[in-house]
């Protein structure tokens, strides 16, 4: 008498697995091609993260096709796509950039400033944005800025990267770019707010 298994039970249990992994990893391809080709992403900011991400979700993918047992492949490769798709919206909706608030300036801002930023963000269009005693001001990136009367600190927003808020101490500034090695793992998991690189004031 036999067992009832059918023969094929483990090769079609193994074409569920990876066709439900490669549904996995599709939504993450789908998002890195659609960021290469409008240069909301550059070759250079994929890191090995990236790689990471995408074997948690083919594993995902992976492990619920094979809970479901679906033997169309058709159904398998969106089961794949979903949960990792949930596992990303539900974390784009939970995070948010942190919000970093400056003490007031002990003495009068200049009234203009000289900014200088890396080439890369500057080929972003970065835009300024003031912090004065009545609200913000948003102005686009120039070497040379007026500032507003009032201004107790500035920040820079780019596609690229951003700043905290940087006290406004002196007529001349120059921010420096820092890369965030876990970018690429943000990315794919759907991190909002995530970008490849923050701005922080030049120094030692």
């Amino acid at each position: 008498m036999g067992n009832g298994a059918s023969p094929q039970t483990g090769r079609i249990s193994l074409g569920i697995v990876l066709v439900g992994a490669l549904g996995g990893i599709f939504p993450t391809l789908l998002r890195l091609g659609i960021g290469l080709s409008q240069d909301q992403i550059k070759l250079t900011d994929v890191h090995p993260t990236l790689l990471l991400a995408m074997l948690i979700f083919g594993v995902c993918g992976g492990i619920v096709a094979w809970v479901w047992r679906e033997v169309d492949l058709k159904k398998v490769f969106y089961l794949g796509i979903g949960l990792p798709s949930f596992l990303t919206v539900m974390t784009s909706s939970a995070s948010s950039p942190s919000v970093v608030h400056a003490q007031a300036a002990a003495h009068a801002a200049p009234s203009q400033l000289t900014l200088s930023l890396p080439a890369d963000i500057v080929q972003s269009k970065p835009q300024i944005v003031f912090n004065t005693e009545n609200g913000t001001s948003t102005v686009p990136f120039k070497d040379t800025l007026q500032v507003p009367p009032g201004t107790k600190s500035f920040s820079v927003q780019s596609p690229r990267g951003d700043s905290g808020a940087i006290p406004l101490t002196s007529p001349r500034m120059s921010l420096r770019a820092k890369t965030d090695s876990w970018y690429s793992f943000k990315y794919a998991i759907g991190v909002n707010g995530a970008k490849p690189q923050t701005l922080v004031p030049e120094g030692p």
